[in-house]
């Protein structure tokens, strides 16, 4: 069905339809909306412990933020007030946000939040909750949005941050985010990346495991791989070497498993010759957490976008965006 709709000039909007009204998977179940936030405030933390940019003055930028804006707001919720965030299309939904920014209000002592999120429900379109989100949450978001090529400022973003986005995005274009990410990353900034190593369908079926796709050669996967639900099949390793090829120091490395991800689960999988390179250790972990810093030896920790010490526009506003067409 993917496959079929990937080929369709509104195949994302069929998909999202029946996600949410035939498999019901969206909105998200409460437990993975716990977990996203639970993800915010460790990426929180981690820029707290690590970073030389207070959260409050910080500018924050996040690709691939889907459809209901749960992470940016979390953010906002506990600090941030200002973000960047962008999409490869325009994904989100003026239902979906308004149930995310409800489950923040009610989970106010729950997660520690600082802040939460005003009611929305007066939104009535897309339009009107854009201009919200940046009006009233700092929020701007921008799609369709390339970026690879974002044409923003250099050096002006203090934290970035991807969740659970990056193994749906093929590796080349990766490399190609990654390298505009270290561009436009202050020196001494971070950017934090959580992701999910694990083949997607065995969400959906307890029949296969969490290492399923492995058995499949490159030309056999990209008949099984549809745009709509795309695995790069990247295993925790490749992406540590796309983030040492892109320039950053890794301050944080994390491989994870679960109860379901183990070494006598991988030897049932007959490996294709291209995961054999691999040793069983690379190829176990189902999920990572990468922080990476951009190096510079002059940074002092002063310069951090503050509105005070950058008078005139952010650096969005004047940047040119280039659009995916």
């Amino acid at each position: 069905m993917q496959s079929f709709l990937s080929r369709l000039p509104l195949g994302h909007e069929l998909n999202y339809f029946l996600r949410r009204h035939v498999s019901r998977t969206v909105p998200a179940a409460d437990n993975v909306f716990a977990y996203d936030c639970r993800f915010a405030a460790e990426h929180i933390n981690a820029f707290r412990k690590r970073g030389a940019c207070p959260i409050e003055d910080a500018l924050f930028y996040e690709f691939g933020v889907g459809w209901d804006l749960t992470i940016p707001l979390a953010f906002y919720s506990l600090g941030v007030n200002r973000q960047l965030v962008v999409d490869l299309r325009r994904l989100i939904k003026v239902a979906l946000v308004r149930r995310s920014a409800g489950r923040l209000a009610a989970s106010g002592e729950k997660f520690d939040l600082v802040r939460t999120p005003e009611s929305i429900s007066n939104v009535t379109n897309r339009a009107q909750l854009v201009e919200t989100l940046r009006l009233g949450y700092g929020i701007d978001y921008r799609a369709p949005f390339d970026a690879r090529n974002t044409d923003l400022v250099s050096t002006c973003i203090d934290y970035i941050t991807a969740t659970k986005v990056l193994a749906q995005i093929p590796e080349a274009s990766l490399r190609d985010i990654l390298l505009e990410c270290y561009r436009i990353l202050r020196p001494g900034g971070l950017i934090r990346v959580l992701n999910d190593y694990r083949d997607a369908y065995s969400y959906v079926d307890s029949k296969i495991s969490v290492y399923n796709f492995l058995r499949f050669s490159d030309d056999e996967w990209e008949r099984l791989n549809p745009d709509l639900n795309y695995q790069n099949r990247l295993r925790h390793v490749d992406y540590l070497r796309l983030f040492h090829e892109a320039g950053f120091e890794v301050q944080e490395n994390e491989a994870g498993y679960d109860a379901d991800a183990s070494i006598e689960v991988l030897k049932q999988i007959p490996l294709a010759d291209k995961f054999r390179r691999y040793s069983l250790d690379d190829l176990m972990p189902v999920r990572g957490v990468i922080l990476g810093r951009k190096p510079d030896s002059s940074w002092s920790g002063r310069y951090c976008g503050s509105p005070t010490d950058h008078p005139g526009p952010t650096p969005w506003q004047t940047a040119t965006f280039r659009r995916m067409e």
